[in-house]
This record gives structure tokens, C-alpha cells and sequence, in this order.
């Protein structure tokens, strides 16, 4: 455990420097309570033995700062003084001070507070421990409340809370659908359909740059592409349906190909729509169903009736 010891009094300070020796702690100290304060940023710690009355902040103006501190650690602090009026020792206790010494201090006096002061910092050390890990794992939580538990990309609720940044700046909105999904699922059964999920999942994570990809439904994916525009996002996506088309995924149920394919609808988030992602939503996906109308296995950009 490590002593700060503050006061502007040499003598005072080198008894209580052999006194926290002879118990086993370890010390630093400063001449007054600016010094002190310095010291305790500097080192955190786990006691401040502090003299009432000194230049610099006194003892309440150091304790005061002390208790400022949004720090994890806590600081057991005693005040020393000559002055043993109630009022100044409440006084004391209002400040965040913990305990309380009257000068010439007593050593058993002294190790019976540290004692009690090894006590509740390693209390608080624990606690402060626990609501670290409290904290990553509200974490972890978070995160994978955000994250569909199959495909590993982004839920509706991570998109609900990555949308307002994209009404910031142009965008290329895209959804995807894996073509005859529902048949793949009926021929080949709903294990096989769900790594197919997770290979096609994969590929637009992969292949689709900086642009950010949600499961949406159930073969169901929406692409973001910010700040990016329309025919470069235009091309990724083709990029995208041909390198799934060329994985060779045997799938008798999509005729005329014979193998797994996906289509897009894209639309972009620009001057005339800039701000309202749900209506440019709605276009990307009239214009992939226009895309599965027409054939499937391909990239369909909205077009305005």
C-alpha cells in the first residue's frame, strides 16, 4: 500500500515517515498541498496522510480535489491536525475525507486508520474490477444484440443505429436477395439453406469494400455504400453477383442457371432524396424486385415510373 504524506512540516513528516516504515508501507511526501497534489496525480495513492492547515491547498481544498477525480481508484484520506474542535473535524468529513488524527499523531493510532484503510481501497479496488467487467460484458452484449447470430453481419437494430449517419452524405442504398431461396431450403433442406446464408453473407462482407451490410430478412441483405456513388457502388455490386455466381454452388432449383445466384436493387441516397433512407428503402427494393421479375441474377438500379 503506498502513503502520501503532505505537510509543510519536516519534523511531522519524518515521523510519520518511520512510523509508515516500521508498519511496512511504502511512502511518498510533499512540503504543501499544491506539492501534494502533484504527487497524488502522479503516483494514485492508496492513502493521503494530510496536514489540516498548510500553504498551497489546505487539507479540505486537497481532499476536495482528491474526491473531484472521476478515477476508478479510490484514495483513503485522513486529516491531520492540532485543531480538534467538532466543526473542523465534520468539516473535514464533508469534504470526502475518511478519517481523522489529531497531531502529535499516535502510531497505533495511525495503523489502526491504516488498516482500515487497506481495507476499504481494496473494497473499492474489487468493486471498481467488477464494474469493469460489468462494463464489457454490457458490452459484448451490445454487440452482439447488434449482430445476426448466423450470418455474423449487422441486425435491423445496428442499422436502425448506423442510419442517422448516413442521412449525413450521399449514399448508394443496395438490397440483395439470394435467388430462389425459398426451393434451395425445400430441396436441400434448411441446414444446408442456412450455410448458404452465411457463404453469401460472407462474400458481400468481404468483396463490398467500406460499404456496411445488414441481414434484413430472411434472404434478405441491405448494402450501404456512404459517401460513394452511384455507378462505383454500380460496379461493386456486379462484382459481388458474378463472384457468387462463379463460387458454383450447385442449385438446381434456379433455372435457367442451374447454381446459386443473387440479385440487386440499387438506389441512391442523393440531393432529391438526401435524408429520407426509409423512402430510398422502398425504391431499392422495387427496383430488386424488378430485377427478380426480369429474369433474376443481376444488378437493377431504381428508376423513377
Amino acid at each position: 500500500m503506498l502513503i502520501l504524506i503532505v505537510g509543510d512540516k519536516e519534523e511531522e513528516r519524518r515521523v510519520l515517515r518511520e512510523a509508515v516504515e516500521r508498519l511496512g508501507y511504502q511512502w511518498r511526501e510533499a512540503a504543501d498541498g499544491d506539492a501534494g497534489w502533484l504527487q497524488y496525480l502522479n503516483c494514485r495513492p492508496q492513502v493521503i496522510l494530510s496536514d489540516y492547515i498548510m500553504p498551497g491547498k489546505n487539507g479540505l481544498e486537497l481532499c476536495r480535489a482528491v474526491r473531484s477525480q472521476p478515477f476508478d481508484h479510490y484514495t483513503y484520506f485522513v486529516l491531520l491536525s492540532t485543531l480538534s474542535q467538532r466543526d473542523h473535524i465534520l468539516e473535514g468529513l464533508r469534504s470526502g475525507a475518511d478519517d481523522y488524527l489529531p497531531k502529535p499523531v499516535d502510531v497505533e493510532d495511525l495503523q489502526l486508520r491504516l488498516l482500515a484503510a487497506q481495507r476499504v481501497t481494496e473494497l473499492h479496488a474489487r468493486l471498481a474490477e467488477q464494474r469493469h467487467q460489468l462494463q464489457l460484458m454490457s458490452a459484448r452484449l451490445l454487440e452482439e444484440s447488434r449482430r445476426d447470430p448466423l450470418t455474423q453481419v449487422g441486425n435491423r437494430l445496428r442499422y436502425h443505429d448506423d442510419s442517422p449517419k448516413f442521412l449525413e452524405l450521399p449514399c448508394a442504398v443496395a438490397l440483395c436477395d439470394i435467388d430462389c431461396f425459398k426451393q434451395y431450403n425445400d430441396i436441400y433442406g434448411h441446414l444446408e439453406g442456412d450455410k448458404i446464408l452465411k457463404l453469401v453473407a460472407s462474400q458481400l462482407d468481404r468483396l463490398s469494400g467500406d460499404a456496411h451490410v445488414y441481414r434484413f430478412g430472411g434472404e434478405e441483405f441491405l448494402l450501404i455504400f456512404p459517401a460513394t456513388e452511384t455507378e462505383a457502388a454500380r460496379a461493386v455490386l456486379e462484382n459481388l453477383r458474378q463472384e457468387i455466381e462463379n463460387l458454383g454452388v450447385v442449385h438446381v432449383g434456379n433455372q435457367p442457371y442451374g447454381k446459386l445466384t443473387v440479385t440487386f436493387g440499387l438506389c441512391p441516397l442523393d440531393g432529391t432524396t438526401l435524408g429520407d433512407l426509409e423512402r430510398v428503402g422502398k425504391q431499392a427494393d422495387e427496383a430488386l424486385y424488378d430485377g427478380k421479375r426480369t429474369g433474376r441474377n443481376r444488378v437493377r438500379l431504381y428508376t423513377p415510373a
